[in-house]
């Protein structure tokens, strides 16, 4: 009302203002500045904005600073508010207006309601007053035994009609506070104080209508407090039962729990048990909903994106591993601890308490049994607030205590049903966290990441030994380990087909590369110019830039040296580095999986299956991709070559071993890998002598060389013809790149020599005559086959076999002029091989020093002998140098050619 009337007043004085400053006489400015003290405090002006405050401006002020039309505009502007706030004003009173009968009419309710309260206490003042002044008439000094009596009724009603009044907010404190057992005893004790006031004639009540005292009809707040005090009782049975459910619970919790239902539901404690096992199937079923969504809406990380975060992934998978784990243990490790019995025979903690609540209160709870469940009505009174009320209560009610029957069934549970029903539930949720387990290991990617979970999980198992027995022990450890053990070998399983697949894949590649002749296969088809040039050195310029360029730089330097040494070509080292990386990756993975004692022959059992199958799959790539190729042409012996290069490689490299194969099947596989060398060797050997032979035997269809003349001396080098078939084979046996493995290096020359000398021998079958030259290369091949001794016996017999049937066929005067001719040949192409050794050092054999076992002489041994009696020959001798190679002789011209010096430049 004084709202209203304040907002009224404000209305008229705006009113009275705008009708003051709509009017113009010509008076008006001396009367705007004289009353210009109040104007801004009658006129309240709100801008939207905030951003006008000329309203704030005292009016000589606005008359000093504004023109004319400027005043109009401010005065138009105050208008506008002043017709604005009318307009509201109107509308809040209209709409406030029901609102203000209503108020108007509460406050006389209350006033009239404080009038009959005051004439009420003047009542009662009086009427004290008259006793007094009575009592004091008779000279009576104290009450009668009858008011005393009833005096003290009044004061035990008063108590009743507290604890029932005060119920309520006992009840939903103790609701909040999760003391389902002191909420249960509390209603159970209310229902009592209900009945005691209610029921007049029970012999358990008090008998108020003696004492005057008719509660139904005096106290009719009994009967609507109690409507609300029992609808506790559905609230505490569901609360009670829903935190059945809570993980966290200790065991004495559940006991008070189920006790609750059991006093307020009479539920039997073997239902209440199932009733707990239910709650907490639907809580791990809960769990593990919670847990698939959780890792659902991670599942658009890839798996290398989830490597990234190790650490963060092991934790995520363990703390979900960890709460299942809990939540199983927390269930039977509470249940049996709440429910059997104890070791020495007396009954389980429930069956004590219900014992203690049977008791004659005892006022000091019993030491074996947890203070919080050692609950009586005296207890549970002295808890509440202002307990010294409930003082007047009758004995009955303060000694109330629920009636159990501790011999019937429903008070005590089978312990071979406890343990059947714990045992049938373990097993479901073991089984529900077997199947939910090996999805959450996937998001592991590593061995060492699984066998983290798997040690946690045996650390964990060995510090819940309290909550569960050997054998739910036993089963969650056996599930722990078949689970990590799947993941385990699922890993290892992929690791091994994606190496696999890996090698051949890059292997064919790379293949192709090399058949198409690819810039960048430039090196691996040519080998020698990489495997012989000098790697680029560590630049200054990125040591001057920091420690880590430098080091890289560095690092890429000694990596190219290396490469170089081991013969390791791009290709080469592309395909065998990743292989290897990946072998060795796998196997310190596996290294701690198999620092399990225990368990470590079980693993290795299971996997070295799979390691071996992996490594034969990888020398099957090389062996289909060798038996593809037939070595018919040039592109096909360029990858003949390096499929033999990556089996060499295989037969020397740790890969097959890092794989962790047996020691067995590790030599096989090395053997096998060996022999596919030998195999691409012998493939590639069978095309290039061909050439080699045909190159060779270009000689005898010219007439270049004619027979021997009586006069002309015997040839002194090897032809051209011979020079280039020799120096294809050196290219040939180059290009595998052996330059550091001697004895491979060997091999691989005494394969070309054979097969070149076999296949020459088998030619010469169908020539009748050669010139000298022609005989004189042929002893020339066959000097240098007989220095690498008894590997190519056979194709040197060969060779001596036709040479003599070649020999034979020659002239009468040829024989006639050099009745010496084998010897004479002979000692000239020993100087000749002394001349071109290091030219065809790879065909020729090492020169064996005079210290070497001795021997009968033979043509052999002493063509070594000659060979190294002319290496070690003085330098200060001075001898006849002879050319290596028949060259063509300068033209007549050649010295007549101008050629400009650098003076002239």
């Amino acid at each position: 009302m004084s709202k209203l009337v304040a907002n009224s007043s404000t209305h008229s004085s705006l009113q009275s203002y705008s009708g003051s400053l709509g009017s113009p006489p010509q008076n008006s400015r001396p009367k705007i500045m004289q009353n210009g003290s109040s104007w801004t405090q009658r006129i309240p002006v709100n801008r939207p904005n905030g951003k006008d405050e000329l309203h704030l401006l005292d009016p000589d002020e606005v008359f000093a600073k504004h023109t004319v039309s400027e005043v109009k505009t401010i005065l138009h502007r105050l208008r506008s508010d002043v017709d604005a706030k009318q307009e509201e004003l109107r509308l809040m009173v209209g709409e406030r207006y029901r609102d203000l009968l209503q108020a108007s009419t509460s406050i006389i309710s209350m006033s009239q309601s404080s009038r009959r309260v005051l004439d009420s206490v003047g009542n009662m003042k009086r009427i004290v007053s008259m006793e007094q002044s009575r009592t004091e008439f008779n000279g009576v000094s104290s009450t009668s035994g009858k008011e005393d009596s009833r005096l003290q009724a009044l004061q035990c009603l008063a108590a009743h009609l507290k604890l029932l009044l005060d119920a309520s907010e006992h009840l939903w404190r103790l609701l909040e506070r999760k003391r389902y057992l002191h909420a249960a005893w509390l209603f159970l004790l209310s229902r009592l104080v209900f009945r005691s006031l209610v029921d007049e004639d029970s012999e358990e009540g008090q008998n108020w209508v003696q004492q005057g005292i008719h509660v139904k009809d005096q106290f009719p707040l009994v009967q609507r407090q109690w409507e609300s005090v029992s609808q506790f009782r559905a609230q505490i049975s569901h609360k009670a039962t829903l935190s059945l459910r809570e993980q966290t619970m200790t065991s004495q919790e559940l006991c008070a729990s189920i006790l609750a239902l059991h006093l307020l539901d009479s539920l039997p404690l073997t239902d209440a048990l199932d009733v707990f096992l239910k709650q907490r199937s639907k809580s791990l079923q809960n769990l593990h909903v919670a847990i698939r969504g959780s890792w659902d809406s991670t599942s658009e990380d890839s798996p290398k994106d989830m490597g990234k975060f190790g650490k963060k992934a092991v934790r995520s998978v363990w703390d979900d591993i960890q709460s299942v784990l809990d939540a199983i243990a927390g269930t039977v490790g509470s249940a049996r601890e709440a429910f059997r019995e104890c070791p020495d025979g007396s009954p389980p903690m429930i069956g004590q308490v219900l014992a203690f609540t049977q008791t004659d209160v005892p006022i000091q709870p019993t030491p074996s049994i947890p203070s919080e469940l050692c609950l009586s009505t005296h207890i549970l009174l002295s808890s509440l607030p202002n307990s010294n009320h409930f003082l007047p209560l009758p004995p009955d009610i303060r000694s109330y205590r629920p009636f159990v029957d501790l011999g019937s069934h429903s008070s005590t549970v089978n312990q071979s049903m406890l343990d059947f029903k714990l045992r049938d539930w373990f097993q479901k949720a073991a089984g529900h966290l077997r199947e939910s387990a090996g999805p959450w290991l996937t998001r592991l990617e590593t061995i060492k990441k699984v066998w983290k979970i798997r040690s946690s999980a045996i650390e964990w198992l060995s510090a819940s030994s309290a909550l569960l027995d050997e054998e739910d022990t036993y089963t969650l450890r056996s599930l722990i380990d078949s689970v990590c053990k799947a993941r385990v070998k699922d890993i290892w399983k992929a690791d091994l087909v994606e190496l696999s697949s890996s090698f051949e894949g890059t292997l064919r590649s790379l293949t192709v590369d090399i058949a198409e002749k690819r810039e960048s296969s430039e090196k691996d088809i040519s080998p020698a110019e990489f495997l012989l040039s000098a790697p680029p050195t560590p630049s200054v310029t990125q040591a001057s830039l920091g420690s880590q360029l430098a080091h890289s730089s560095f690092q890429r330097f000694k990596h190219a040296i290396k490469s170089r040494i081991d013969s390791m070509t791009p290709f080469i080292d592309k395909i065998m580095s990743k292989e290897e990386s990946a072998a060795l990756r796998l196997r310190s993975d596996l290294d701690y999986a198999f620092a399990d004692e225990e368990n470590r022959r079980d693993l290795e059992a299971t996997y070295t299956p799979y390691s071996e199958k992996t490594a034969g799959a990888l020398l099957t790539s090389v062996e289909n991709l060798l038996n593809e190729e037939r070595g018919e042409s040039g592109k096909q012996c360029i990858r003949l070559i390096f499929i033999g290069r990556v089996a060499q490689k295989l037969s020397l490299s740790s890969l097959i071993s890092d794989l962790r194969c047996s020691a067995a099947f590790s030599d096989e596989c090395h053997a096998r890998a060996r022999l596919l060398y030998d195999l691409s060797v012998d493939k590639c050997a069978s095309s290039v002598v061909l050439s080699a032979r045909d190159v060779l035997f270009k000689s005898t269809s010219t007439d270049e060389h004619a027979l021997l003349d009586i006069n002309r001396s015997l040839p002194s080098n090897p032809s051209p013809y011979l020079m280039d078939a020799l120096l294809s084979l050196v290219g040939s046996a180059q290009s595998f790149g052996l330059f550091r493995d001697h004895a491979q290096k060997s091999a691989v020359v005494k394969t070309v020599l054979d097969r070149f000398s076999a296949v020459v021998a088998v030619s010469l079958q169908d020539l009748q005559t050669v010139t000298v030259q022609f005989l004189w290369d042929l002893c020339f091949l066959k000097a240098i086959c007989d220095d690498w001794g008894s590997p190519l016996t056979t194709s040197t017999a060969a060779l001596k076999k036709a040479l003599q049937r070649l020999h034979e066929s020659l002239p009468p005067s040829v024989l006639k002029a050099h009745p010496n001719l084998d010897a004479e040949l002979q000692s000239s192409v020993v100087q000749s091989i002394i001349h071109v050794r290091l030219l065809l050092s790879p065909l020729v054999a090492p020169i064996k020093t005079p210290s070497s076992a001795k021997s009968p002489r033979s043509p052999t041994s002493e063509l070594n002998r000659q060979k190294a009696a002319s290496a070690t020959v003085g330098l200060g001798i001075e001898h006849e140098l002879q050319p290596a190679l028949n060259v063509v002789k300068p033209s007549s011209r050649f010295g007549s050619l101008w050629v400009g010096t650098a003076a002239a430049r």
